[in-house]
């Protein structure tokens, strides 16, 4: 059970423990992706990152330097479907969850664009200066979306009829929009979860059913399940990065996975 007043008392001895040896971010994001998507509309801004590079958003700690980065902040953006474990945020007095209901909701280009004006609107508000700058971008913002849509609807039509096998269902949502038949996540009951034996057995079924399924490993995730699956059958496996880094922008992120997938679609 989460101990707020607990908490409260480390942002406390925090603070007045470690020196501010750099003018503190105004914005706080939990996932490395979420800071790509604020600095789409202000790139003036240098968002920190609560989870640490090639960390375990399912196994996450704070810590006192990343506690005084949150106590320090003047906005924390979040994506509550997938951080909602972390329950220290829920102390935060001005956080704004990009989706309420959506989850790995950065992964799909449509859900990110619904997002981008209440984001905006957040922007604004903690840098009125940068208004008309902010509003500019986020038309701009648009475009590139759309145009990363499109990328992912051409590279993921080689698997309309044969479908994938995923590792973890991060990127379900996007393949739902694109027509992809997902046939089964490995990971059906959590995160790191193994896979039953019924669900190895119906997966090795669909498999010798469709030579052409594609296998699609997480980087963030331990993909012997799926790599065991590739040797019994043959079929070709992928692993894409759905997190990337805090510094890498939202598009790279997104088109060096539309790459992993196009070199295999050839």
């Amino acid at each position: 059970m989460f101990d707020s007043s607990a908490f409260q008392r480390l942002l406390v001895i925090v603070v007045l423990i470690l020196p501010l040896s750099a003018r503190a971010a105004d914005i706080v994001v939990t996932l490395p992706p979420l800071a790509g998507i604020v600095r789409m509309l202000d790139p003036a801004s240098h968002p920190a990152c609560l989870l640490p590079p090639h960390a375990d958003p399912h196994h996450f700690a704070l810590t006192p330097k990343l506690a005084q980065q949150l106590t320090q902040s003047k906005l924390l953006v979040r994506a509550k479907p997938d951080d909602a474990a972390w329950s220290f945020l829920n102390a935060q007095p001005r956080a704004f969850s990009l989706w309420q209901h959506a989850r790995h909701g950065w992964l799909t280009p449509s859900l990110v664009e619904q997002a981008l004006p209440a984001l905006a609107k957040q922007l604004i508000e903690l840098h009125p200066e940068r208004k008309q700058a902010i509003e500019q971008r986020l038309g701009k913002a648009r475009a590139v979306l759309h145009g990363i849509d499109q990328q992912w609807q051409q590279t993921l039509q080689r698997w309309r009829d044969d479908g994938v096998v995923m590792q973890h269902d991060a990127w379900r949502s996007l393949f739902a929009r694109h027509g992809i038949p997902v046939h089964a996540a490995l990971e059906s009951t959590g995160h790191g979860s193994q896979a039953t034996p019924h669900l190895l057995q119906e997966a090795l079924k669909v498999l010798r059913g469709h030579p052409n399924t594609l296998l699609l490993g997480d980087a963030r995730h331990n993909n012997d399940e799926l790599r065991w699956l590739a040797e019994q059958t043959g079929h070709a496996m992928v692993i894409l990065d759905p997190m990337g880094s805090c510094d890498e922008p939202w598009p790279s992120m997104m088109q060096r996975n539309i790459a992993q997938l196009a070199g295999q679609a050839h």
